[in-house]
């Protein structure tokens, strides 16, 4: 929106003003003055409201996702996807103790990634916080020391805990037996079994 011109105090002293009304002159005018200051400010913000229509959204702006002025040009888009491991690379990640792997997004981890399942040299994980503790399950796939690869399941009881892990397959490609018992819980007893794939 244009900026649109500030009205000019009428307001004049005399030789004669003394007193009261002096003092109300003067009161009038620091009054018209700080109206024009406000009516100044509103329009500014209105116009750096308007230009956040227009123009492209920061870098940090877009990444925070919190701002709902800016607009997104696809790299911004694809610069907050790719912060959760989507649209690119797998987010490379060296704790899974620590709070940040509590968002769900998918990032990968090697040998020295501390938390790690202790089967698993190297693989990729989604991320699934369930709550708001945050407690977090993960879903991956990875490989093992000697080069065979690996389905696993993970869940994490709170922020900074470190995370149980349970392989669901094993090396002749059979879902583990007491993998599926623990996955099925209180159950009681496996939810799967070899038979249910036909092997």
């Amino acid at each position: 929106m244009p900026l649109e011109k500030l009205p000019v105090p009428e307001i004049s002293l005399s030789t004669q003003d003394v007193g009261s009304v002096f003092q109300g002159k003067m009161n009038a005018a620091i009054e018209a003055v700080r109206t024009a200051i406000i009516a100044f400010n509103n329009q500014v913000d209105a116009a750096l409201s308007a230009s956040q229509q227009v123009d492209p959204a920061p870098q940090a702006e877009a990444l925070a996702g919190t701002n709902n002025t800016y607009k997104m040009t696809p790299l911004r888009s694809m610069q907050q996807l790719q912060q959760f491991g989507l649209g690119g690379a797998a987010i490379d990640f060296a704790d899974f103790t620590a709070a940040s792997p509590n968002i769900g997004r998918l990032f990968r981890f090697t040998n020295t990634t501390v938390g790690k399942p202790s089967f698993i040299n190297y693989g990729s994980v989604v991320a699934i916080p369930y709550d708001g503790t945050p407690s977090t399950f993960f879903l991956g796939s990875g490989v093992r020391s000697d080069s065979s690869r690996a389905l696993f399941v993970g869940s994490k009881i709170g922020s900074t805990a470190t995370p149980t892990w349970v392989e669901a397959w094993d090396k002749t490609k059979h879902p583990l037996q007491t993998a599926v018992t623990d996955i099925a819980g209180g159950f009681g007893s496996a939810l799967l079994t070899p038979g249910s794939f036909g092997l």
